[in-house]
């Protein structure tokens, strides 16, 4: 687990931000999903477990979350989605060469981009195919906290797991990213 940690972490000093710069609970959550794709490493539980959603993610992502989970996409499901919210598939390869900055503010939301390869493992995979993600960060009981993890369309509409989550505990897990009506 150490080797990975520590290669997590030169690699995000390499980037466009030091580590330092990069709130601790985007660095915990990259760092728990990059261990749980590897395949020589123990697992360090969920992004979701209930001592860092106590943690890491405000309180309003908590609450459509706990709403979520009571109707989960899989019945027995560890979490409400059926893929990783943060590798945005249902499979993948330990994320690699991870870039993370902050995109931009609007109001009190920070919003960091991340942006990484994890594609490489598989046969035909393009290694340096990437995907990018972005989360919501803002201040609550004088911490930062995460408030939403979200991608972009071509079209610059935001895929919000916010608005995700609220479809799945509303039983329409089909609309995925599409705001109520």
């Amino acid at each position: 687990m150490r080797l990975v940690s520590l290669a997590l972490l030169a690699t995000m000093a390499a980037g466009p931000a030091l580590a330092g710069d990069i709130p601790a609970p985007i660095r915990e959550v990259m760092e728990v999903t990059t261990v749980f794709w590897s395949p020589k490493e123990p697992k360090l539980g969920s992004i979701f477990s209930e001592d860092r959603l106590r943690r890491l993610y405000s309180n309003d992502f908590v609450r459509r979350y706990r709403a979520a989970m009571k109707h989960p996409i899989y019945p027995n499901g560890d979490t409400p989605f059926d893929f990783d919210v943060i590798v945005q598939a249902q499979d993948s390869c330990t994320p690699e060469n991870v870039d993370m900055h902050l995109d931009k503010t609007e109001g009190s939301v920070r919003e960091y981009e991340v942006a990484f390869a994890h594609f490489g493992c598989f046969d035909g995979g393009d290694p340096k195919e990437r995907t990018t993600i972005y989360f919501d960060i803002v201040r609550e009981g004088g911490r930062d906290v995460i408030d939403d993890i979200a991608t972009y369309e071509a079209n610059g509409k935001k895929d919000s797991t916010k608005v995700l989550m609220t479809n799945i505990a509303e039983g329409q897990p089909e609309r995925l990213y599409e705001p109520a009506r």
